[in-house]
């Protein structure tokens, strides 16, 4: 499946892409699903090139300060490393892959 597909958008700082956040791509209308569940993740590496957000509990996706590694510029383009876990909240949840863009 495609990003794109999944309404992605950045997750910005005073004026600094340090994440993205897109639709859960599990559809399976049951657990945070029927609610249109998001999965938002910040990044080691933004798209600026400066340091990664701060650990900011009130800051969606902020993860308990894991940070992913962030390769591409667009939604297109996007790689994230490593995988992203949400079972660890919610077992109904996904666990997957986002690479050149597509959501494994």
């Amino acid at each position: 499946m495609r990003l794109v597909d999944l309404e992605p958008v950045w997750i910005e700082r005073r004026g600094r892409v340090v994440g993205i956040r897109f639709t859960c791509p599990i559809n399976d209308g049951i657990g945070p699903h029927r609610e249109g569940h998001q999965v938002a993740v910040l990044f080691v590496n933004p798209v600026d090139g400066g340091a990664a957000h701060s650990d900011d509990p009130n800051c969606l996706g902020n993860n308990k300060g894991n940070r992913w590694s962030r390769t591409g510029n667009t939604f297109e383009t996007l790689t994230l490393s490593p995988s992203i876990d949400c079972t660890t909240t919610n077992p109904h949840c996904w666990h997957g892959e986002v690479k050149d863009g597509m959501v494994t």
